[in-house]
Order: C-alpha cells, then structure tokens, then sequence
C-alpha cells in the first residue's frame, strides 16, 4: 500500500520542470516588460521638452521636459535675446539678419568676436530649455531666429493672434458665441500688455497697435453682453481697458452706466468722481462725459 501512495521519481521530475517552466516563462514576461519600460523611458529622455516663451505680462521663458521638471532661463540677457527674436519674427515666422542681430547687442564689437558672442549666447539657450533634438533658436541663411516649426513651443503672442484670427471669422460669419469665446481667450492672454522689461523705442508702434486691437474687441465683446445684460462680465471688461489706459472715457462710461444697471448707485457715483478728479489733474481739462446713465431717484 506505501508503494501506491508514494509517485515514481519520474513523476516528481516532471512536475518539477513544470513549476521551473511557467517560473522561466514568469521572468522571460518580467525581462520583456522592463526592456519595453526602459526603452520608452529612453525614448522620452530623448524626446522633446515642451517650451514656453510669453511677452504678455512677464516676460518667461521655461521649458518642462517629458518627467514633468521644469527649466527656466533666468539670466536677463538670455530672455533679452529670446525677446528680441519674438518680436522682430513672430508676424512672418521669420528671422532676423545676423548682423542687424550683432549690431543689437553688441555694437562696439567686430564681426567674428560678435559672431562668437552669438554662438555662445544661443548654445547657453539651447541647453537650459531644449532637449538634444530641438534646436530653440538657430542661424539660417545668416538670419537668426526662433526655431517656429518646433511643435513642442508655445508662443502667447503667438496663440494670441489665432484667437483674434478665429474671433474675426466667427464675428464675419455672425456666429457670436464662438466670437465670444475667442475674443475673451485673446484678451486673457494679451493681460496687461507687452512685458516692460525690454521696452525699447522700436516697440512703440508694435505695443500701441497690440492694445488697439485688444480694446477693440473688449469693445466687440461689451456690445454683445449688453445684449446679455451680463453687467457684471462688462465691468470686468472695463476695469482692463482702464488698466490699459487710465483715461479711457467709453470705458469709464460703460462702467458706470453698468454699475447703475446693478443698482451699485453709490459705488458708480463713487467711482465716477474719481476718474473725473484723476482726468483733470494728469490731463489738465474736464473730461467729456456724454454718455451717462442718469440716476432715477427712489
């Protein structure tokens, strides 16, 4: 009866190259997972970081690379020249000539000691935000410039005006609640203006007609929300074409005309008096307020 219980020594054997069979297959799968995870972890170490660079409000320019760290330029002279280069090219995505750029920042120099300042100064740009593929900044037929057909960079300027673009279509087209939605992204990322870090005299017009065509489509957007009587999305409007300009008389009226919808009487006569005494003490004359809601008393 103990030789019928007992399993001949073969049996053992087999079940034993059974259990050591799946434990290969086990750590064949495991090896196979950690070659895949490894692979994909090079392959993103060797991707593309995504880049930042924003002229509205502060000036920044940073990179977050495929972990999720984020690299930020912080030398005033590299964000200059990252500057600089945004705004001489974002309207045709082109460059600028290498020697107007010489001429720029370094003046006093000759060409071949500029030159290398050059080099220097966009190699520093490179390593800080971009990754071993992307180029950042680069010189083509001696023009310098952004690297534009980078998809891993985003520029605001940029995106500002394909949301201006989209918000004319759709104003075109009458379709005003695609208007709307667009004209408001714009004016979210237009903010305060161009940063003031770098004002130069060059960028007067540039900055004037920026604003220009950010108010006008403020203005756009007022007229469709006082359609609404969304009073208080005109008031927040308002209050950033003041920002803008601290005499701007429309948008003085059209806050207090709509501070008056709200029944906000105290506050809008408040508020009134005191761009008028504002007004008159920087500009030297009485503002022309011809607009005004009249206050209907109780």
């Amino acid at each position: 009866s103990q030789l019928t219980i007992l399993r001949p020594w073969w049996r053992s054997l087999v079940m034993i190259s059974f259990y050591l069979l799946i434990l290969l297959l086990i750590l064949i799968i495991i090896m196979y997972k950690s070659i895949l995870y490894f692979q994909h972890k090079n392959e993103q170490l060797s991707g593309y970081n995504n880049i930042y660079l924003n002229v509205f409000g502060e000036f920044t320019a940073y990179s977050i690379n495929p972990f999720g760290l984020t690299q930020k330029i912080k030398s005033a002279f590299q964000r200059e020249i990252l500057f600089y280069l945004i705004m001489k090219g974002y309207k045709f995505k082109n460059g600028v000539k290498a020697e107007e750029f010489d001429t720029y920042f370094w003046p006093e120099l000759p060409f071949e000691r500029a030159n290398n300042r050059r080099n220097v100064a966009f190699s520093r740009i490179r390593n800080k935000i971009g990754s071993k593929k992307q180029r950042v900044i680069h010189i083509k037929e001696m023009k310098c410039s952004i690297d534009w057909d980078d998809p891993f960079l985003k520029v605001d300027i940029i995106k500002y005006f394909e949301f201006s673009k989209l918000g004319d279509k759709c104003k075109k087209d009458n379709n005003h609640k695609l208007m709307t939605k667009y004209y408001q992204k714009a004016i979210d990322i237009y903010s305060d203006g161009i940063t003031v870090e770098f004002m130069e005299s060059w960028l007067d017009r540039l900055n004037e007609a920026l604003k220009n065509e950010s108010r006008h489509m403020c203005v756009d957007l007022i007229n469709i929300y006082q359609d609404r009587k969304y009073f208080n999305q005109i008031i927040e409007i308002c209050d950033r074409m003041l920002d803008w300009d601290n005499y701007d008389i429309k948008a003085a009226e059209i806050r207090y005309n709509s501070m008056v919808e709200l029944e906000q009487h105290f506050e809008a006569e408040h508020f009134i008096n005191k761009f008028k005494n504002s007004f008159e003490f920087d500009i030297g004359e009485k503002p022309r307020l011809t607009n005004l809601t009249t206050i209907k008393s109780a």
